[in-house]
């Protein structure tokens, strides 16, 4: 049996005192030349910086602290990072790619499996894309989580519809979603698909996560009716219908009626809506447009589907109801639908804008209507946060009449610092935008949400939130 040659090592006491600082499994190597160079464990040479390391037997000083270098560089030495080799590194990446591929295509199966669901417990309802679904599932998922364990992570972050909305719209779209998120939207669809009826349950979820109340439209059956229709279809003259625009009724869009008229067919006007206020008097409840238009192309008559028995406050509720989902609908007009209908909420947003000096309105504030709020959705938001009243007292005594001073993104971003930090100082909050106005205010926020990715509200409550604590802690200080 052959004896294996013993293994060379350098003669140097130096380069031996080196190689056993080295990593198990590394060790010198004659590479011919008087020079020793270092293998691995596999007999590949240890490079730096793309060259194999190289020393000779007999080192010079500057020479030896070199060499030294580049082994602690190439992290042979016991007590470094652990070294991989190029291959090793390369495995790690393949592996990683096929993790993450795997990973995005699972995410990608479980939110196709939850789109079908949602598409297949909505088709009854008009499908997933009827406009406002996002932000009704986000009222609806918003109860849902306050309702979950307090361990639970979703519980612990989504406190208001508004941060759950965007995730419905990628939901909705397909997209994947965080896993806790995920959770909650598997939550919510199983609710429905094991309700006796889904379409019921549905609009029962959305009227109470919104707070509304029951919005039927109560109608009499038309006198000797001999069917289950609540109307009658009859040819009445224009001259005969009324609109309420005082109560719940839009201004006409004339560029609208005009371009309209200029190709007026009237095979495509169908009926309009109205309610029956005496023998000779109808106001219209849908179809004001079309009225105009037929009124404008010299036309003396209109089809209309005739309601009777409604007060005002139901043919503002009916007023709502066909228009619920039309884009073209300003919020203001909603507003003063819901004012009209009796809507509770409505009622309880008029009654705290009053009190604080305001007014909702369609026109922004200006020196001729300094008390003017035009927005509407922002306020809405407020209040739903519950924390409108308080908005409203700091912004009448920081920032009434002032440019900007009833800004949307004032009452959202200000609304908000309420809404997290219910412990907020509020004399501190009014001083500084006072100090600073709304103008810079807003200006601060625009260039945070540029810098930082994020939209206008949450770098208003950022900025707020930051000028606040460290007035905080100025006054604790001294």
């Amino acid at each position: 049996m052959a004896v294996a040659a013993p293994r060379q090592r350098p003669g140097s006491k130096d380069l031996a005192a080196i190689e056993r600082t080295f990593k198990q499994g590394y060790r010198f190597e004659r590479s011919g030349g008087g020079h020793w160079r270092i293998v691995d464990r596999n007999g590949r040479f240890v490079e730096h910086r793309g060259r194999p390391i190289s020393v000779s037997d007999s080192p010079s000083p500057d020479s030896l602290n070199s060499f030294k270098a580049q082994v602690l560089e190439a992290q042979i030495v016991k007590g470094t990072k652990i070294r991989f080799n190029d291959e090793a590194v390369e495995a790690r990446k393949r592996a990683n790619a096929i993790r993450n591929r795997d990973m995005v295509a699972r995410r990608q199966t479980e939110a196709n499996a939850l789109l079908t669901r949602y598409r297949a417990v909505f088709r009854s309802m008009g499908g997933i894309d009827v406009p406002g679904l996002a932000a009704d599932l986000a009222h609806v998922a918003a109860v849902i989580a306050r309702e979950m364990p307090n361990d639970d992570t979703i519980a612990r972050r989504i406190r208001t519809p508004d941060l759950l909305t965007g995730n419905a719209h990628r939901m909705l779209n397909g997209a994947p979603v965080d896993s806790e998120y995920h959770a909650l939207w598997v939550k919510l669809v199983e609710h429905l698909e094991n309700a006796p009826d889904p379409m019921g349950e549905w609009y029962t979820l959305v009227r109470e996560s919104r707070g509304l109340p029951s919005d039927t439209v109560e109608v009499r059956l038309p006198q000797g009716s001999e069917d289950e229709w609540p109307f009658r279809v009859e040819l009445i003259p224009l001259s005969s219908l009324l609109v309420d625009r005082d109560a719940y009724q839009r201004p006409v869009s004339w560029p609208f009626v005009r371009r309209e008229a200029s190709r007026f067919d009237p095979s495509l006007v169908g009926t309009i809506d109205v309610a029956q206020r005496s023998p000779s008097s109808f106001a219209i409840l849908d179809g004001q447009q079309r009225s105009e238009i037929v009124r404008l192309v010299g036309k003396q008559s209109i089809w209309a589907s005739i309601y009777v028995g409604l007060d005002v406050q139901s043919e503002a509720r009916f007023f709502l109801r066909k228009n619920r989902d039309r884009k073209t609908m300003h919020p203001y007009y909603t507003y003063r639908a819901l004012l009209t209908s009796g809507d509770e909420e409505a009622l309880a947003i008029e009654s705290i804008v009053t009190k604080h000096g305001y007014k909702l309105a369609i026109g922004a504030p200006r020196d001729d209507r300094t008390s003017n709020i035009a927005a509407i959705a922002a306020v809405m938001t407020a209040y739903r946060r519950d924390v409108l009243d308080a908005t409203l007292a700091i912004l009448k005594a920081a920032t009434y009449g002032r440019a900007g001073g009833q800004d949307s993104i004032m009452i959202r971003g200000l609304s908000r610092v309420l809404l997290e930090r219910p412990d907020a100082d509020h004399e501190v909050l009014t001083r500084h935008l006072t100090e600073n106005g709304p103008a810079l205010m807003l200006g601060r926020a625009r260039d945070m949400k540029r810098s930082s990715n994020t939209n206008a509200e949450i770098a208003l409550a950022r900025i707020l939130l930051l000028d606040h604590d460290r007035e905080v802690r100025r006054r604790r200080a001294a």
